[in-house]
């Protein structure tokens, strides 16, 4: 009889420990797939005339220079803002390009606390990113694009910052020990 009892209250510190290791990572992943974002742009290129996509798979804005050239695409995924070399003519620009209205589906507290930059051009540097906690922009001043360009990147990656939310099943397991504990205790008890 002593083994069953101390059975019970190994297996309920057991399943109480589990559930607390299991919360304290953030388990729901936060994404911008299916968010309405908007496009950005000060001078030249310039945004579609519907500056307004979904995200989702391929690119959601095609930026243009003086208006029918295609200068670069803009891809939004679960994490990133990848603008594409698309350019048919050499052009030199001094804008800047960006995304408005980045919210997270799935955790709407997210917010773009920093990023990491992969660049293939030499002229876009760390400095040129400017970002808020829905928001990103990139500054094209001193960049000078030709068809030889074409399909080089600018990744922009964001280190964003989310509230964490444990999901139901976690929950579940971490009630299981608690109720498993206080049947101990009032076994213990009875006895």
């Amino acid at each position: 009889m002593w083994f069953c009892k101390n059975a019970i209250l190994q297996l309920g510190i057991a399943g109480t420990l589990l559930a607390a290791c299991l919360m304290s990572p953030p388990t729901a992943r936060a994404t911008l797939i299916g968010d309405t974002v908007t496009c950005t742009t000060l001078g030249s290129p310039t945004c579609p005339v519907v500056p307004t996509a979904i995200v989702g798979p391929g690119s959601e804005f095609t930026m243009f220079a003086f208006g029918t050239f295609p200068m670069f695409t803009v891809n939004i995924t679960g994490s990133s803002y990848i603008l594409t070399a698309a350019s048919s003519i050499t052009v030199s620009f001094g804008g800047a390009v960006g995304a408005a209205s980045l919210d997270w589906i799935g955790d709407p507290t997210g917010e773009i606390i920093g990023f990491d930059l992969t660049s293939d051009f030499a002229a876009i540097t760390s400095s040129d990113i400017t970002f808020g906690p829905h928001f990103v922009q990139v500054s094209l001043a001193g960049l000078t694009i030709s068809p030889a360009d074409l399909g080089k990147q600018v990744v922009v990656d964001f280190i964003t910052a989310h509230d964490q939310i444990p999901e139901p099943g976690t929950l579940a397991v971490f009630g299981l020990g608690l109720a498993g504990l206080g049947f101990a205790r009032l076994r213990r008890r009875t006895t």
